[in-house]
């Protein structure tokens, strides 16, 4: 993740109990292409 550390990330999740992204840009790894997703993803879990 550009610009936000894993760190960030973890305390995040535990201080508002998600991590949200707004508008992401999603690599399609077979066509190569990045696309901008228009939308907020939160993200309440995140394990190893």
């Amino acid at each position: 993740m550009k610009g936000h550390s894993y760190d960030d990330f973890l305390s995040a999740i535990e201080r508002q109990g998600y991590y949200e992204i707004k508008n992401p840009r999603v690599y399609e790894p077979d066509t190569n292409k990045i696309e901008q997703i228009e939308g907020i993803f939160r993200i309440n879990q995140w394990s190893n």
